[in-house]
């Protein structure tokens, strides 16, 4: 099952990062080569936004999806999958628990956030 939904303000943004961003996780922000682990130092919230800032603007809108996988993938593996899906939507922050299995998405939503799905739920069904 996937969730998603639009973020509509700041709070939504730091209440939904920070209920993600738990100790263990990993995260791996837009463009960085490798996800990094978190620690109880970590401040996604502060990071994220100024991505955010960077690379959205004013009318664009960010979403987030949220899934839950079956398999135990590596942070490798997800990255590579990441970077098919970087080819026609801007994600700009993934969290990766692999003991919960969660993974969650931020992104700045296009009229190509049906591929993202589309690719979430083939990456879903491929673990059947």
């Amino acid at each position: 099952m996937i969730e998603s939904n639009i973020i509509y303000n700041f709070e939504d943004f730091r209440t939904i990062i920070s209920s993600k961003s738990q100790i263990d996780s990993y995260y791996l922000i837009y463009n960085d080569f490798y996800f990094e682990q978190i620690d109880k130092y970590t401040n996604l919230t502060r990071d994220t936004f100024t991505i955010t800032g960077r690379f959205a603007k004013s009318f664009n809108i960010i979403k987030y999806m949220s899934f839950k996988v079956k398999d135990n993938y590596s942070t490798k593996e997800l990255y590579e999958f990441l970077e098919l899906s970087k080819q026609h939507t801007k994600i700009l922050l993934t969290i990766y628990n692999p003991k919960k299995k969660d993974c969650f998405l931020l992104f700045i939503s296009n009229r190509d956030d049906s591929k993202l799905e589309k690719d979430i739920i083939n990456l879903i069904e491929m673990e059947k």
